[in-house]
């Protein structure tokens, strides 16, 4: 099963880890779109807004993900996940993660080929159990 990110109004779709072409043919050119450097990683990233969907890129391709509006969508096994959703309807598509929810977040640890990577997928929730951000770190 893979991860895509669906934009709500037009229902275009991109994989979860899309390169800056493809991101932009799908949803358009970016609103606003600057150079950001990461003292972490010592790495200068592209940081693109797509009206509520900010995308960091290194070399073109996606490195981190963040969206908070339900302009967007995290979407798996046909199911849209996003801001505003509960979080329970999260325990039957990720028991494991649900399962160890906490400090108002869920956890999604990704895999490439079956094997664990260093990319998750951070789902925060408020204290009304609502979802209120989705990101993608790596």
């Amino acid at each position: 099963n893979t991860f895509t990110i669906k934009k709500t109004s037009t229902g275009a779709t991109i994989p979860l880890l899309a390169s800056q072409q493809v991101v932009n043919r799908a949803f358009g050119a970016p609103s606003s779109s600057v150079q950001h450097y990461g003292e972490m990683d010592d790495i200068t990233y592209t940081k693109s807004n797509y009206s509520g969907l900010t995308i960091y890129f290194n070399s073109g391709k996606t490195a981190y993900l963040d969206f908070a509006t339900t302009a967007y969508g995290l979407v798996f096994n046909n199911q849209v996940i996003k801001a505003g959703n509960n979080i329970s309807t999260l325990s039957s598509l990720f028991p494991g993660s649900y399962a160890l929810r906490t400090d108002g977040q869920i956890f999604i640890e990704l895999q490439a080929d079956g094997v664990m990577t260093d990319a998750r997928i951070v789902i925060a929730f408020n204290q009304y159990d609502k979802i209120t951000d989705i990101v993608l770190a790596q």
